[in-house]
């Protein structure tokens, strides 16, 4: 795989287009100009929640702003993203994040108004026919009435909630490019550079012995840092528990639920069922232990796929093959993946800069989506091109089914697209007559539930711990942070201690705490994404059709009314005891395959 110095070497092919956002630099002044101009005009519409007619005239105008702001803010978010180190497009984001401040506080007077109606006002106002299409988001906000705040405490809370995505930004931008994790000389002599974006594929293809040098230089450098991270996660938290008191919720995990309109049994059945089968996770380690050959497994070790990673993939052949994997979906799912590529959304290449990981970024007044990953040719990248791509293939039957205002997705809805993706492509691949191809298969299938299922419970239970400090008059420092990670590891381990003390790092290095209880939302969609997957795979025409109807829900329904579309009820335990019992068969059968 080609390595790249900097973002300039890469061919544009490889780069997404954001035109769609914001076309060149004359198209972001205009917009900016725009907005500018009539973010002041929303003044007028003091009192428009007496009139029916009013408040559409409200709706509409709020829309043009909102969608314009959207378009400089996802602009500007994927701008600062490709080079963390690039000044003027950090600029341009605080600039845009102004903006948004400023749309807040001019704004604040609408949520008090319409929160401050009675029923019967509220309900007087659909008198006027062309609101209704505005009901569902109206409905959504009416419900906070009882959490209702004066228009000059809306206006103190849209102040303070100014700063925190600098927390997020803090942290990715010290991971990413703000420190040196050195050189690392691997086994073949050639000396490569070690970033975030680099380190686990290096850990992957190393030995033993370099796997160690390369995990204790990374991670003793992350641990210089984590201060700096403690710091920015108290303030974070310390912030968001506070917003729940002023919104007159009992914790921020209330607020949550609330907002959600969901039952704590949800998670609750969530956590039972997965720590009712820890022991599955000690399986799991001593099936790695067995298939590696190594007794005293360390986390260095942790890397190392199970299934040898044999081929090196292009980018044009993994497209190929993710399009192969999805073709139980139908031609129309298979032709708006086409699309992702066809559009150069995918914005593919990694060098030293740019921000690690993966996601799709979407907005309301687009169709189609942008995706940033980090490719190097592993199958793992394969599966992240059929994670993302769920997520934009989601997207564009949103916008082609639902009004813009409607073009959201919660967290806790939105990774059973990307999810049910990378299932149906390790179901692919562990059906190939190739031996080495069929364990990768069943080898990713195993690590999308070990990671997003167990792992993210585990994560999820240290955010909760952290609320819960915080809540009753603590604060998080590197001590109580690194204790919490402890306790929960050891807990799904069956150990008596830590194997190495940078296990603690984990916290460190989630940016999914800066995203208020992302992490349950993950396990929840991973448990229903194997089960969509699987009844697909089967030929289960029924489960196949409300599946991608369940794909073209807007906000406008409810989480719970789009999962009946799938037929699940989230307070049920039954479908995450399935996934932990699918879990268990994927191991059987890749000792199997293994053995075969």
């Amino acid at each position: 795989m080609e390595k790249y110095q900097s973002r300039k070497d890469v061919p544009d092919k490889y780069k997404w287009d954001l035109s769609n956002f914001i076309k060149d630099e004359n198209d972001f002044q205009e917009k900016v100009k725009y907005v500018k101009e009539n973010l002041p005009k929303l003044k007028r519409f003091v009192g428009c929640t007496k009139s029916g007619e009013k408040l559409y005239e409200y709706m509409e105008f709020d829309i043009a702003v909102s969608s314009a702001l959207e378009s400089l803010d996802g602009y500007v978010f994927a701008l600062q993203d490709v080079d963390l180190s690039d000044d003027e497009a950090k600029e341009k984001r605080q600039f845009v994040l102004n903006l948004l401040t400023q749309y807040s506080y001019e704004s604040s007077f609408f949520t008090p108004e319409l929160l401050s109606l009675s029923k019967e006002e509220y309900d007087s106002l659909y008198e006027f026919e062309d609101l209704k299409k505005y009901k569902s988001y109206l409905d959504l906000q009416y419900r906070f009435k009882e959490h209702s705040l004066t228009e000059e405490e809306e206006k103190i809370v849209s102040l303070l909630t100014k700063n925190l995505s600098t927390y997020s930004n803090i942290q990715t931008t010290i991971i990413n490019s703000c420190n040196n994790y050195g050189e690392i000389t691997l086994e073949d002599g050639t000396v490569e550079t070690l970033t975030l974006t680099n380190y686990r594929n290096l850990l992957r293809k190393s030995g033993r012995e370099k796997r160690k040098e390369i995990y204790l230089k990374f991670q003793s450098v992350i641990r210089q840092y984590a201060p700096i991270f403690a710091a920015t996660l108290n303030n974070y938290v310390q912030e968001k528990a506070s917003l729940a008191k002023i919104s007159k919720f009992e914790s921020a995990w209330d607020q949550k639920m609330f907002a959600l309109n969901l039952s704590s049994k949800v998670f609750d059945a969530l956590t039972s069922a997965v720590e009712e089968r820890k022991d599955l996770n000690v399986k799991y380690r001593n099936l790695r232990s067995k298939v590696l050959g190594i007794d005293d497994m360390m986390p260095w070790d942790n890397a190392v796929d199970i299934a040898e990673d044999k081929k090196e993939y292009t980018i044009e052949e993994a497209q190929g093959l993710v399009l192969e994997a999805l073709k139980p979906l139908g031609e129309d799912y298979v032709k708006h993946f086409k699309h992702i590529f066809e559009s150069n959304s995918i914005d593919y290449c990694q060098y030293k800069g740019k921000r690690s990981g993966a996601y799709s970024l979407s907005s309301f007044n687009e169709h189609d989506s942008k995706i940033l990953m980090s490719f190097n040719g592993n199958f793992s990248n394969v599966s992240t091109i059929a994670h993302e791509g769920g997520h934009h293939v989601n997207h564009q039957y949103i916008c082609e089914n639902n009004l813009p205002i409607y073009c959201g997705i919660s967290p806790i809805v939105a990774e059973v697209a990307s999810l049910t993706n990378e299932f149906l492509l390790s179901y692919y691949m562990s059906y190939s007559k190739d031996k080495d191809e069929a364990l990768k298969g069943l080898s990713n299938a195993i690590d999308l539930i070990d990671n997003n299922i167990i792992g993210a419970v585990i994560e999820g239970n240290v955010e909760r711990r952290m609320y819960e400090e915080v809540e009753n008059g603590g604060s998080l420092t590197t001590t109580f942070l690194d204790n919490i990670e402890e306790k929960e590891l050891l807990k799904f381990s069956g150990a008596d201690k830590l194997k190495h003390e940078y296990q603690k790092n984990l916290w460190c290095l989630r940016n999914h705490y800066y995203k208020f209880f992302y992490l349950y939302s993950y396990s929840i969609c991973a448990s229903v994404a194997s089960f969509v997957a699987k009844n697909i795979i089967e030929g289960n025409k029924e489960v196949l059709d409300n599946y991608l109807k369940f794909l073209k829900c807007g906000t406008d329904m409810s989480i719970k009314d789009t999962y009946k579309i799938l037929g699940v009820d989230l307070e049920d335990k039954k479908i995450y005891e399935e996934a932990m019992s699918f879990y268990d068969s994927l191991m059987d059968k890749f000792i199997e395959v293994k053995e075969s």
